[in-house]
């Protein structure tokens, strides 16, 4: 053969910058080149990318929409399967490194200074690297990924609120959440945020207007039902003793409302200064004299000639009977 080419596998070792910027987009991803540099306090080579590309650890993902488009990096499926994870979430925290000892300091990770790529990329590959290139044209864009799932729906619920703790007047709790079961309905577990809206406290009352105008008189009612029958007046005429009453005796007259209706005037059923007094008067030689005393406190004397006593009281008890009479019909009329 005119040429004989040996070929040969070389393991060569990542250097301090490339670890770092490799674990920086591992725990940050997407991140922009700047973004890189902006943690690790230093700016990176290309080459220092170049490496993590060629090892295929690293990969563009695309480009952020902010000025300029900057591209974004992302690790692969290569770096996890080298790693024997399952997912980005499996990577150890930092505090976990720290705590078995393979991490000393947050490092890069926190954001402190980091090691210059030309020392690093010297020491790693025996020499400085070369001045970058002109970058390529940009790729053309790939294709629309798929839709994600539809998103939960917010929710609100408003109802009244009782005077209390939350509301001293009283007024409206407003509820806010996410419908996690999709029913349409703020289940009380997946109220998120409770708001109060309060009334205020009553004002004072205002004057009061004036009088509107009388309306037209309404139609006349219907008639009412009869009322009870009313309790009966009795009289009840008793002789009185001569005594206080009466010097000579004579007669009592009580009026009073048969309120059970037994027809007799009872004790209690005489209505107070309702008790008159026919009064006889005293013996004369030829004129007898009658006195006639009510609960009013008036009283009458007179003096007949050529009549018996006895004619003379029946007379004023006459007198005295139609008087009451007439009182009676005024208290029925009442």
């Amino acid at each position: 053969a005119p040429y004989l080419q040996r070929e040969t596998v070389q393991s060569r070792r990542l250097s301090r910058a490339a670890l770092e910027t490799l674990a920086i987009i591992a725990y940050h991803q997407p991140i922009t080149r700047a973004e890189i540099e902006e943690l690790r306090g230093v700016s990176t080579n290309k080459g220092t990318l170049d490496l993590l590309i060629e090892t295929g650890w690293v990969q563009p993902k695309g480009r952020r929409e902010t000025p300029g488009r900057p591209v974004t990096w992302v690790t692969t499926t290569d770096f996890l399967d080298h790693l024997d994870l399952g997912a980005l979430d499996d990577l150890p925290r930092i505090e976990e490194l720290m705590q078995v000892g393979l991490l000393g300091t947050p490092g890069a990770l926190r954001g402190e200074p980091a090691a210059s790529d030309d020392a690093d990329s010297a020491e790693a590959d025996g020499g400085a690297d070369g001045v970058d290139g002109v970058d390529g044209q940009n790729g053309l864009d790939g294709h629309d990924g798929t839709d994600g799932t539809d998103g939960k729906n917010a929710l609100v619920s408003v109802s009244d609120e009782p005077a209390g703790a939350n509301c001293v007047n009283g007024g409206k709790k407003i509820e806010a959440g996410l419908d996690d079961d999709g029913d349409g309905v703020l289940d009380p577990e997946e109220v998120d945020d409770t708001e109060y809206v309060c009334n205020g406290a009553d004002g004072t009352d205002g004057e009061d207007g004036t009088d509107g105008k009388d309306g037209a008189t309404g139609p006349k009612g219907d008639k009412g039902d009869t009322g009870a029958d009313g309790s009966n007046a009795l009289v009840n005429v008793s002789s009185e003793e001569p005594g206080e009453n009466c010097a000579n005796g004579g007669f009592k007259i009580e009026t009073g409302t048969d309120y059970d209706n037994d027809g007799v005037l009872d004790e209690d059923e005489i209505k107070e200064g309702h008790t008159y007094y026919v009064c006889n008067g005293a013996d004369g030689a030829t004129a007898d004299q009658i006195e006639v005393s009510g609960g009013g406190g008036c009283s009458l004397t007179t003096v007949e000639n050529g009549e018996s006593p006895e004619t003379v009281a029946g007379v004023w008890l006459a007198i005295a009977l139609l008087g009451i009479a007439s009182i009676l019909r005024r208290m029925s009329i009442a």
